[in-house]
């Protein structure tokens, strides 16, 4: 049926168009389901001229669920944090977020949910830095990184990994060359996460858009196939 619905009068729409490139909106209320999300946006177009924009919401449930498989070990938590570590998404699925008055409120990692992230955050060092670091809890070891999204990825974003020494090492007495060895694993896979998770988004997005402008041009060559592990974002390549 027809629908009032004009995307180019949102928000979302004139601020990607205005990007030239990839545009991630901040979280928000969607006007439609009233679920919690963002926008992410990339424009198509021809000849340097905008003609478009591809888009997809993505909520903040689906995020962490993309997060949270699958675990690197049984114990490993995974955090995705906006500016001044406000958290986006948590592979633990947690409740992340508040809406107020149609306004959307993201909890500090310091939350009184845990205190586990709490001493994890304020553990890091304060000459920043992405590199891997230690601290203790309740009698435990655990290793933790904070690395920022590339950026190119239109956000100042950071991925947030905890994970306990045990769950590596198990029987084994803990020493220097384990400790090494567990550092250099888990700064391998948050690197490899880091990547998976800026390429599931932006990728897809532009090979839609690619797509997008060939239908325009009415070629002959079949359409490429275009995937994604994001679940909104798959649904929206296989309808096109």
């Amino acid at each position: 049926g027809v629908t009032a619905y004009g995307p180019r009068s949102r928000m979302w729409y004139r601020e990607t168009e205005q990007s030239k490139g990839l545009f991630i909106t901040d979280p928000a209320v969607f006007a439609v389901l009233g679920l919690i999300g963002f926008t992410v946006g990339q424009p198509f177009g021809k000849d340097g001229k905008v003609q478009g924009v591809v888009a997809a919401d993505i909520t903040l449930e689906g995020l962490a669920e993309s997060i949270s498989q699958p675990p690197v070990s049984p114990n490993t938590l995974f955090y995705l944090l906006a500016s001044q570590g406000r958290v986006l998404a948590a592979s633990d699925l947690s409740r992340t977020y508040v809406a107020n008055k149609g306004k959307v409120e993201l909890r500090h990692i310091s939350g009184p949910d845990s205190a586990l992230p709490a001493i994890a955050y304020s553990a890091h060092p304060r000459n920043g830095g992405a590199g891997l670091y230690n601290f203790s809890f309740d009698g435990k070891e655990y290793l933790a990184s904070l690395s920022n999204l590339p950026p190119d990825f239109g956000k100042r974003w950071q991925f947030f990994v905890i994970t306990p020494v045990t769950d590596f090492t198990g029987a084994f007495d803990d020493n220097n060359k384990l400790l090494l060895l567990v550092g250099l694993v888990a700064t391998a896979f948050a690197l490899a996460v880091i990547y998976f998770l800026s390429g599931a988004v932006s990728a897809p997005l532009e090979r839609l858009a690619a797509k997008v402008t060939r239908i325009q041009e009415m070629g002959s060559e079949p359409l490429p196939v275009v995937r994604s592990n994001v679940r909104e974002i798959d649904v929206l390549a296989r309808a096109i």
